[in-house]
């Protein structure tokens, strides 16, 4: 009998070991792809061990607004914010945030190139989203130039409509008919809706696109949107917002 005792206490230890119930999952681990001209935002991530499925919430939403036993999802409605969880009964996983499909609103002072080359373009940066005006000169970082100059009317202007093109970025605008608030635009229009030279007007709001390198939508372009708040004489004010996320057209800014 005094052997029985460390054996018993041997297998007690085994049983325990393997009973005992799951007490931490990974966090799921998302990757993003652009899909549908940028208007789909893909996710995908590896299974999560032991995880019987994933919940998926969007904006802030307290309860899931979707479950999936599968790895994948696809979005097609422009969302602040995405959250991925894994969970196991009633175990639920840290969660995944996205928060790229959100944009920066900047507030802009420039001039019509009427009034000479100062300030009177507009460029983004592609790491911070942040918009900048800048002189036209400025040529390679240019994204739209302000032209204003007769017999054209205040217009965004792409840096390929000069000759010589002020850089290779075929950059366009077009009207979001009927809008007149910023927010209110929350996916840019699909490519073909665009025109590189576009007359704009007060209270408008349009999309941008920055095609980086000339070619016709690929996923290395990025989406914008502008809203001119004011044109006096040859001073113009626009709020702007630029999505990060190359490829995306989601531009949303609540």
């Amino acid at each position: 009998m005094r052997y029985l005792l460390p054996v018993l206490g041997i297998v007690i230890v085994l049983i325990v070991a393997c009973t005992t119930p799951v007490t931490s999952l990974d966090k799921p681990k998302v990757s993003m792809t652009v899909k549908d001209q940028g208007g789909t935002l893909e996710l995908t991530w590896d299974a999560v061990l032991n995880a019987d499925g994933y919940k998926v919430y969007f904006d802030g939403s307290s309860s899931a607004d979707t479950a999936l036993t599968t790895t994948k999802i696809a979005i097609t409605t422009p969302k602040k914010t995405i959250k991925v969880e894994a969970y196991s009964g009633t175990e639920i996983s840290d969660s995944t945030v996205n928060v790229a499909a959100t944009s920066t609103v900047t507030t802009l002072d420039v001039n019509g190139i009427s009034a000479g080359i100062t300030n009177a373009a507009f460029g983004f940066n592609v790491t911070t989203g942040i918009a900048s005006a800048m002189d036209a000169a400025v040529s390679q970082i240019v994204d739209f130039v302000m032209e204003d100059r007769a017999p054209d009317p205040m217009s965004f202007w792409s840096p390929t409509s000069y000759v010589p093109e002020l850089n290779a970025k075929d950059n366009s605008a077009s009207l979001a008919a009927g809008v007149t608030d910023l927010n209110a635009l929350k996916i840019c229009a699909a490519p073909g809706n665009y025109n590189t030279k576009t007359e704009i007007s007060t209270n408008g709001v349009y999309s941008l696109w920055i095609d980086v390198t000339g070619d016709g939508y690929s996923t290395d372009d990025h989406f914008a949107k502008a809203l001119v708040n004011s044109i006096s004489g040859s001073a113009v004010t626009l709020k702007v917002a630029y999505q990060k996320v190359a490829g995306l057209r989601w531009i949303y800014t609540e």
